[in-house]
């Protein structure tokens, strides 16, 4: 048994650094300057879905780039889409 946890284990770790994983992840790295603008105790919260709403919230004055990869991203993703 310990080594089927053992294996269970190694073929988590490795599915979950896999690219198709990674597709479903959102860059908020891209809405750096909006969140420490607006987002700083969002952050602190943790948790994509407080990122979110914090910018939800500022969302006519999202730049562009923010907009497109990282909070429209996690709409998608989420079925938040407007």
């Amino acid at each position: 048994m310990p080594k089927f946890r053992a294996i269970l284990a190694l073929t988590a770790s490795v599915l979950a650094s896999s690219p198709a994983f990674a597709a479903d992840k959102v860059d908020w790295s891209v809405c750096q300057p909006e969140i420490t603008r607006w987002c700083a105790s969002s952050r602190a919260q943790g948790g994509e879905e407080a990122i979110y709403q914090c910018l939800l919230k500022h969302d006519a004055d999202l730049s562009k780039r923010c907009d497109n990869e990282a909070h429209s991203r996690y709409e998608q993703l989420t079925g938040k889409a407007r």
